[in-house]
């Protein structure tokens, strides 16, 4: 409908789809949600598979599918179409330069913290307990997506979203990954011009004559009002699928800040 074509001129896909692979890689994990709903589970294991292959995201909403599933001849099934998926082009890349694989993760794991709103506590983009503290933030609420009561939709959204905001490394172009999710999660999105908006931000203010990775600098500024707007998204989304209203949701924020006041 119309906010999903409102989604195709998303300002975070016009700046940052040249970036990287994250608009294929959603592109998949679009076409796998679709393929699953009209009850096509092997074709959107297939595309779920294909979406690893170029991120690891998609490995994300895989425990979700597998939950949604009947029956465990149907999970294994989806599951090995995943795999083939996923691994055939890991394969062709494995014989055509071998060494990429583990170039890859080196490379991952030596990255710091890039626009994670808890650079803010920890002061520095190279520090390891914040990379510990981004990793067991990140696991524990996925976790309680998985756990949760809810449509298929909302906690693929969910567990999406709570990997980002707790992501070490939160680049612009990851928001691109939360499209084909949120055109469906209304309740998030009279949030949703803030996000983009902070997300396009922070490529605007990354040249300036300062470290763009550090506390204070405008990007990182931008980031946490980023990390802001996505937090409360994800909020919406949890409590409506409990029944309360984003009204309701505002009320127990607002009630939580007054009490520190």
């Amino acid at each position: 409908g119309r906010i999903g074509l409102l989604a195709i001129a998303s300002p975070s896909l016009v700046v940052y789809g040249i970036y990287n692979y994250d608009h294929f890689a959603t592109a998949l994990v679009g076409a796998a949600i679709a393929l699953f709903l009209i009850k096509k589970p092997e074709l959107s294991g297939l595309a779920s598979g294909l979406a690893f292959a170029f991120k690891l995201y998609s490995g994300l909403i895989l425990p979700l599918f597998l939950m949604e599933l009947r029956d465990n001849l149907q999970r294994l099934s989806y599951f090995v179409f995943f795999l083939l998926g996923a691994g055939v082009p890991y394969i062709a890349q494995i014989v055509l330069n071998p060494s990429s694989i583990a170039e890859f993760f080196r490379y991952h794991y030596g990255w710091g913290l890039e626009n994670a709103w808890y650079i803010w506590i920890f002061g520095k983009s190279d520090s390891p307990s914040a990379k510990i503290f981004g990793l067991a933030l990140g696991a524990y609420l996925v976790l309680r997506v998985y756990v949760m009561d809810g449509s298929l939709l909302s906690r693929c959204f969910l567990a999406v979203t709570a990997w980002l905001f707790s992501s070490y490394i939160f680049t612009p172009q990851m928001v691109i990954w939360l499209l084909p999710l949120l055109v469906a999660q209304r309740s998030a999105l009279y949030l949703w011009p803030a996000l983009e908006i902070t997300n396009v931000g922070i490529i605007m203010t990354w040249f300036g004559e300062y470290d763009p990775v550090m506390p204070g600098t405008p990007p990182q500024i931008l980031a946490l009002l980023r990390a802001v707007a996505l937090g409360l998204m994800g909020l919406s989304v949890y409590y409506h699928e409990k029944g309360e209203s984003p009204k309701k949701l505002l009320f127990r924020i607002l009630s939580m800040g007054h009490r520190y006041v």
